[in-house]
């Protein structure tokens, strides 16, 4: 049997910062993370400038 290939990893590298950012908003549950506007505002809001960046 042949082997399927395997799809190429094609992440994004963010820094520690902005990822703590993110996940600090993504465990409140104050929005959905696909509403980047919100997203974004709670960033601003709660000191998450390099996440906002």
């Amino acid at each position: 049997m042949e082997k399927m290939p395997q799809p190429e990893q094609n992440g994004v590298e963010i820094t520690k910062e902005v990822f703590d950012g993110l996940e600090f908003i993504r465990q409140s549950g104050f929005s959905n993370m696909l509403n980047r506007p919100t997203v974004l505002q709670l960033a601003r809001e709660w000191d998450f400038d390099a996440t906002a960046d």
